[in-house]
C-alpha cells in the first residue's frame, strides 16, 4: 500500500515504490464525494470484461446483494485516467 497526498505526492509506502499513475482518479472521487470515505482500485479480469461488454453486474451470493443492490455507474472510456478532468469525469459518473 502507497500513501499520497491529494497531489499524488508519495507521503509513506515500502522502499522502491511508487505511486499509481491514476491517483487523479482516486484524489477527484475523494474530493468530489465527500460520501466516499476510500478508494480501492483493482483490475478483476471478469469485472473488466464485464465492463467492456456493457453487462450489468449483478451478485451471484448473499454477501455481495447489497454492494450491488443497485446497478453500478460504469465510467464510458477505457483509457488511463491521468489529468484533472478525467477524474472528475470518474467522480461523477
Amino acid at each position: 500500500m502507497i500513501v499520497v497526498d491529494m497531489d499524488g505526492n508519495m507521503i509513506d509506502g515500502p522502499p522502491g515504490t511508487s505511486p499509481c499513475y491514476e491517483v487523479k482518479m482516486h484524489s477527484c472521487i475523494l474530493r468530489e464525494r465527500p460520501d466516499v470515505q476510500s478508494v480501492v482500485h483493482v483490475h478483476p479480469r471478469y469485472t473488466i470484461l464485464m465492463g467492456l461488454l456493457g453487462v450489468t453486474l449483478r451478485p451471484m451470493c448473499n454477501e455481495g446483494r447489497d454492494i450491488v443492490r443497485n446497478e453500478l455507474p460504469l465510467y464510458p472510456h477505457s483509457k488511463l485516467i491521468l489529468s484533472e478532468e478525467d477524474g472528475v469525469g470518474v467522480a461523477n459518473a
